[in-house]
């Protein structure tokens, strides 16, 4: 990392969220993140980071978890692995904002930059609209509206009668079930279907093809966001916003 980084480095503040609010406080995990948050306020970011990466490992799925192990991972000069924590983290919770100021941060230092897209006021407010909501709760409204249909409609066939209520209820319903599960469908298929990777070593080389003996077609670097393309055994085609395309090596990499 350049000086510039470190100063910013030295600046930024990382909190750690508490215990208290976490959902699995009940757990044999609680014990660990509180060891682990006791160990990071003391300045031992490797352990504090090996004790979270022990909760991850027993299959907790938490945005304040990811969140942490990011913080203890950039404390480390772990730069591609904050990354990878912090993106973990947003997709569990897009609207946090401590969350989303670490990502933008730890892109900042990173050596390679993507370009800035100039977006108008109405396509960030479009993009802020798709990405508000997470997937859980596009879940439970889809059930929920649905549900609010099949029960209004329950009514109307009960009655046997027109009932000007009833019927813009169940056309509302209908409506928000609709676009909720257009919605849910999209940013499902966002997580399922399209798999980003963080380039996770100092320096990692794209080839023509999937093997170490093929041409060097292009270097990228730490903390790098790539698409991933398809996989052939332990080598990925990777692709660049910029439509630039090469082959890497599954040990430079890890996919959010």
């Amino acid at each position: 990392m350049t000086i510039q980084s470190l100063l910013l480095a030295a600046i930024l503040f990382f909190n750690l969220f508490d215990l208290a609010s976490v959902s699995w406080a009940q757990s044999a995990a609680s014990g660990l993140f509180a060891e682990a948050n006791e160990l990071y306020r003391r300045g031992e970011y490797e352990e504090a980071r090996n004790k979270y990466l022990q909760i991850t490992a027993d299959g907790v799925r938490d945005p304040r978890l990811f969140y942490n192990l990011g913080n203890a991972s950039f404390k480390e000069s772990r730069l591609g692995d904050a990354i990878v924590w912090y993106e973990r983290a947003v997709q569990l919770d897009p609207r946090d904002d401590d969350i989303r100021a670490n990502l933008r941060f730890a892109h900042q230092v990173k050596k390679d930059r993507e370009p800035s897209i100039e977006q108008n006021a109405l396509l960030r407010a479009l993009e802020f609209a798709y990405l508000f909501p997470t997937v859980n709760e596009l879940s439970v409204s889809c059930a929920l509206f649905l549900c609010a249909v099949w029960i209004v409609a329950s009514l109307r066939w009960l009655r046997s009668r027109s009932n000007s209520w009833q019927a813009w209820t169940l056309l509302s319903c209908a409506s928000l079930s609709i676009l909720t599960s257009i919605l849910l469908a999209s940013r499902i298929y966002d997580l399922e279907e399209k798999k980003f990777a963080i380039v996770t070593v100092q320096e990692a080389m794209a080839r023509s093809g999937p093997g170490s003996g093929q041409t060097p077609v292009f270097v990228l670097h730490e903390g790098t966001k790539i698409e991933i393309d398809r996989a052939e055994g332990s080598w990925y085609l990777i692709r660049l916003p910029n439509g630039s395309a090469g082959w890497m090596s599954d040990v430079s990499i890890t996919i959010i």
